[in-house]
């Protein structure tokens, strides 16, 4: 049945109506050797199928335990790089607060800014 056509005869018309019905195909019932067949080949794809999934499985939880143990180690790396990164940024801030601090305390010193109106004009 290819295409969901049915088969005719060479002698029979589409159009007469003379043309008689086609019946459904029947499937065997499973007590026939032809249903015991399809019963066996069933089951023995389903016990193919259970065989290939548990050659399978070990493979994939290993690539699966694998993927996690990378992304911890992903995880951990970005935290250190983030946290270098913090702490860099942190020693050049107070370096320049330090600078900043230099330079108030310079200023603080000079007569000029200490006492603003002995300054000539």
């Amino acid at each position: 049945m290819a295409g969901g056509r049915r088969f005719r005869p060479s002698g029979a018309s589409s159009t007469g109506a003379a043309a008689r019905p086609a019946t459904p195909r029947r499937r065997s019932p499973v007590g026939s050797p032809i249903g015991r067949v399809r019963t066996r080949l069933s089951t023995l794809r389903i016990q193919l199928f259970i065989l290939v999934l548990l050659g399978v499985l070990p493979a994939l939880g290993l690539m699966l335990y694998s993927a996690t143990a990378q992304r911890k180690e992903a995880i951990a790396g970005v935290q250190e790089t983030a946290l270098r990164l913090a702490r860099l940024a942190s020693s050049e801030h107070g370096q320049h607060l330090a600078g900043t601090e230099a330079l108030l305390v310079a200023l603080a010193r000079m007569p000029e800014i200490r006492h603003p109106d002995n300054r000539p004009l």
